[in-house]
């Protein structure tokens, strides 16, 4: 059975990406039956993501064995996170080692970000169409997700983050396995800029929604606990 090990649920803490939550994970909670999505922490003005990402692992109780992962920005803290609290793996959905990685539109944005108001970073009035298109081939089902969860996010939290990530130096030899899973057509994350262990043929940005089949098999594939 997906998520077990013999009789025992495997534990799996997953982060989502900037301005979601855990209704993110819905379709993967089949596959992960112990699964645990943290509330983020407030940011603190001028912190880096490695800074934001050692104060989050002090959220997590290790004395049980667990996997980490996340979707983009969420897998981004989960490798800072995985420095101060080791999991058996990292698993990384549409996501990078390293912020170079990011799409050069979304660099161009933030260098101008501090010129626009927090309320830019609402959603209050629906998903424009080219913004909801960023993320993949969404059904409607999927983009009414997506616009419930950036309007009830913090306009404030999103602008930080996306400052950070671009700015993130990234994380270099982790002692636990990364497992990476990514969509050939991520407009946020391009193909080109990433190595991933399996690639979706025509995959988003938001691959555990649109492609959940594959992405529910590439996690099971992976939630083997090892040996204590």
């Amino acid at each position: 059975m997906f998520g077990m090990v013999g009789s025992a649920p495997i534990r799996t803490i997953m982060l989502p990406g900037l301005g979601a939550d855990a209704r993110l994970f819905d379709p993967q909670r089949p596959v992960l039956p112990r699964l645990e999505v943290p509330p983020w922490l407030p940011h603190r003005e001028g912190e880096t993501l490695a800074e934001y990402g050692r104060r989050m692992a002090t959220t997590i109780d290790p004395t049980e064995p667990f996997y980490l992962g996340g979707v983009s920005f969420g897998a981004m803290v989960a490798q800072e996170m995985a420095r101060h609290v080791p999991p058996r793996a990292v698993l990384l959905i549409a996501s990078c080692r390293r912020g170079a990685a990011i799409a050069p539109h979304l660099k161009y944005f933030v260098r101008f970000s501090g010129l626009f108001p927090e309320r830019e970073f609402e959603v209050g009035q629906g998903l424009s169409p080219v913004f909801a298109s960023k993320f993949g081939q969404l059904g409607p089902a999927e983009e009414a997700l997506l616009e419930e969860m950036f309007a009830d996010s913090s306009a404030r939290f999103v602008r930080w983050g996306i400052a950070a990530i671009t700015d993130w130096p990234g994380v270099e030899g982790l002692a636990v396995p990364v497992h990476h899973i990514h969509g050939s057509a991520d407009e946020w994350i391009p193909i080109q800029s990433v190595q991933p262990d399996q690639v979706i043929p025509g995959g988003g940005h938001l691959i555990n929604l649109t492609h959940a089949a594959e992405v529910n098999a590439f996690l099971a594939a992976h939630l083997t606990l090892a040996d204590p």
